[in-house]
């Protein structure tokens, strides 16, 4: 993405040889480091959800963020997608609805919204279990901040109550 690019990492310290996805995030590119810094601390609070991508590691030097994350062996919906001619079955389309549901509740119920939820974004594991991935627009609603104003996301996956940014915000919706 325009942020950093992802690469297949393996951990070599151990006998398992066990495979991550490394996000390499140039830092120049990016306008708050310690906000993105923030987002990374609040994906480490979810590893135990099996519907959100592990964080593993991080990690940075004068150039980079490095972030190490589970890898998910069937890549992205949008892959997926891609591989079947644009279409699911009702029965796919069922499943992956229900799989990302229970990942929005385990993220709604810890007062994080993601911003930011397409296809690319909703990554496959080896037994083809939807995970939400990217956390690099996730907000938290806190009790002095009931609703955001940011205009933020993938213009074509927006909710339109974050498009048409008529003053009243959102939130959990």
């Amino acid at each position: 993405d325009s942020y950093g690019k992802v690469f297949l990492f393996r951990e070599i310290d151990t006998e398992d040889m066990n495979f991550y996805a490394g996000k390499i995030i140039k830092k120049k590119k990016l306008s708050d480091i310690k906000k993105t810094i923030t987002q990374i601390n609040i994906q480490k609070e979810f590893n135990k959800n099996p519907k959100v991508v592990r964080l593993k590691d991080c990690f940075e030097d004068y150039k980079n963020i490095y972030i190490i994350l589970e890898l998910c062996k069937n890549k992205s919906l949008a892959d997926y997608l891609e591989n079947r001619g644009g279409k699911l079955t009702e029965i796919e389309v069922k499943c992956f609805i229900f799989q990302l549901l229970q990942g929005l509740k385990y993220l709604h119920n810890n007062k994080i919204i993601h911003r930011d939820l397409k296809p690319s974004n909703l990554l496959l594991d080896d037994k083809y279990e939807l995970k939400i991935g990217d956390f690099g627009k996730i907000a938290e609603i806190t009790e002095n901040e009931k609703r955001r104003y940011t205009v933020c996301g993938t213009y074509y996956y927006m909710a339109p109550e974050i498009f048409e940014n008529n003053g009243k915000g959102y939130s959990f919706e």
